[in-house]
């Protein structure tokens, strides 16, 4: 039969394993024993033991299975994604020792959870990188999908870092989205094709119609959008007066939170979370650290995960060429910087997860490769010429 090993203090949980004759042995193990002790299924909490520490005891173990289980607090719509991305299934929150015994016994784990294909990335103040971070995102996955849409809600155009011209934008259809007569086909004719896979939906061109929209008006639009394409990708900026940031946060669950390891914008999103986030009941975010550097004098990812309260996605390394890209309209994917590319791996990896998406290679073409370099050399140079996408 089975072994199992559990990374918990719960001596109830241990009792209901033992008594449930399902495993022939049942075994308590800690960080100094899991590489010691062969087990087949493996079963940790966050209670005593983070996501990624528990990921590399899993593989020190050689467990085939295993099972996470997720505390109320430490629980998010993407906690599932989240793990899953890292082989490991999770268990929801608020179960009894009975009810989590009977789930894993079952290898039944998968909460019901929302699977909006809208994704929402939020700055925790202005300046963090959030635009950067969210077309990268949106550019990686356009490699698996020809259906992933960008788009900016954070009062620009969201010509940052994709290079696009278009006489149309949400100004434009600000009235027919008042009324909610907008048609597939207009909402077609208005996204631009500007890359392989990656759409881009333009934002708002004269500042004076910013703090025109309301949430209703937005939400009705990214549910017209999330209909029409696999994947939605929303800038939603750092501005928590804006009617379009607003609607971006109430309309999914998937929600990113963009950071550095500037104390300064702690305290922006702290005020923001307490005046305005916590009255909307806008909660749980998976963290991405940008612009991260290691360094003694700075907070490391676990500790900037802990002041804001959120579970872990990823870090990326702060790069010199942000002022380049915005020059040429392109993203630092385009740097090939293995640190920057992983980690952007790393949170697509959630997101596919979450959509049952498959990864697959672009085109081919070993992006690190000699020819692989020397041809994207080439496409960066040259225009990107617009495409309705129909």
């Amino acid at each position: 039969m089975r072994k199992l090993g559990l990374m918990s203090e719960d001596v109830e949980l241990l009792d209901r394993f033992k008594a449930s004759n399902c495993f022939g042995q049942v075994m308590r193990l800690d960080l100094q024993n899991t590489g010691t002790a062969s087990v087949d299924v493996l079963v940790g909490s966050d209670r005593c033991i983070s996501p990624e520490v528990f990921a590399s005891a899993v593989r020190q173990s050689g467990a085939e299975e295993a099972f996470y289980m997720v505390s109320k607090d430490n629980f998010t719509n993407l906690s599932e994604a989240l793990l899953g991305s890292k082989g490991i299934k999770m268990i929801p929150p608020s179960l009894t020792a009975e009810e989590i015994c009977i789930k894993i016994t079952r290898q039944i784990s998968k909460q019901r959870t929302s699977r909006s294909n809208i994704f929402t990335f939020v700055g925790a103040d202005a300046k963090v990188g959030t635009s950067m971070v969210s077309t990268s995102i949106a550019k990686r996955l356009a490699r698996e999908s020809d259906r992933v849409l960008y788009l900016s809600l954070d009062g620009s155009f969201g010509d940052d870092y994709v290079h696009f011209e278009s006489k149309y934008g949400l100004d434009d259809i600000k009235t027919k989205l008042q009324t909610r007569i907008m048609s597939a086909k207009e909402l077609q004719d208005i996204t631009l094709r500007t890359d392989r896979g990656f759409c881009v939906f333009p934002g708002v061109k004269r500042l004076l119609n910013v703090n025109q929209y309301h949430p209703d008006q937005i939400e009705y639009l990214l549910e017209s959008l999330s209909e029409i394409f696999e994947v939605v990708i929303i800038d939603a900026g750092s501005r928590m007066d804006l009617g379009m940031t607003i609607a971006a946060l109430n309309i999914t669950q998937n929600r990113f939170l963009v950071t550095t390891q500037q104390h300064s914008a702690l305290r922006s999103f702290r005020k923001v979370h307490d005046q305005i986030m916590k009255k909307l009941h806008i909660e749980g975010f998976l963290l991405i650290v940008n612009k991260f550097v290691e360094t003694s004098e700075l907070e490391g990812v676990r500790a900037v995960s802990a002041q804001y309260g959120c579970a872990y996605a990823a870090s990326l390394p702060y790069m010199e060429y942000g002022w380049q890209c915005e020059k040429e309209h392109i993203t630092l994917l385009e740097f090939r910087n293995k640190g920057f590319a992983d980690g952007i791996d790393q949170i697509a990896g959630v997101i596919r997860s979450h959509l049952g998406m498959a990864s697959e290679p672009m085109d081919g073409i070993n992006a690190h490769s000699f020819v692989g370099k020397w041809l994207l050399r080439i496409k960066r140079k040259k225009s990107i010429k617009k495409e309705v996408i129909y």
